[in-house]
């Protein structure tokens, strides 16, 4: 009689656990119906940090910011206080995303366009390059660019490091 008592009370712990888990699964896909997303961003949303602090001062470098997600990623960027890098294979509609966040009480020297072509390799140093001596112009300090050097260091980098100095 000991042993079947004892198996009893497994198996209810065990039906409990069960319980539970459909519970937590079925309230995981009700919640993501109702606020169309994942748990992990409803509870960043409703626990995280302000993205709005976090992006504020900082540079951000948008690619696909000529149309559609890419250009709504932008003006939000501006709009949270960032200074935004566009690129895009067509410049006419960067500069019109640019047009768009200027309307919205950005200045342009905030804003840097930089026709880019991802698919494009070999035009992505010297974008890269037209980017971080750029990046002078778009931020008051530098120093963070001796954190985030390769090891062992380029040119570029220990030519940035140079002007942060001065």
């Amino acid at each position: 009689m000991g042993v079947c008592i004892l198996s009893r009370t497994k198996m209810d712990i065990l039906s409990l656990l069960a319980v539970c888990i459909i519970f937590v699964f079925t309230c995981v896909i009700i919640f993501s119906f109702l606020y169309d997303a994942d748990m992990t961003t409803i509870f960043c949303e409703k626990f995280g940090r302000d993205v709005g602090k976090e992006m504020a001062g900082k540079v951000v470098w948008i690619t696909g910011a000529s149309t559609g997600i890419g250009a709504a990623l932008a003006m939000e960027a501006f709009k949270k206080g960032a200074k935004i890098a566009i690129s895009a294979r067509r410049e006419p509609l960067l500069e019109s995303t640019k047009g768009k966040c200027l309307e919205q009480g950005a200045k342009s020297s905030d804003i840097l366009v930089l026709p880019l072509d991802l698919c494009d390799f070999s035009s992505h140093n010297n974008v890269s390059r037209r980017f971080w001596l750029s990046l002078a112009s778009l931020t008051s300090s530098l120093t963070m660019l001796g954190e985030a050097s390769v090891p062992g260091g380029n040119t570029l980098t220990s030519k940035l490091i140079k002007i942060s100095s001065t």
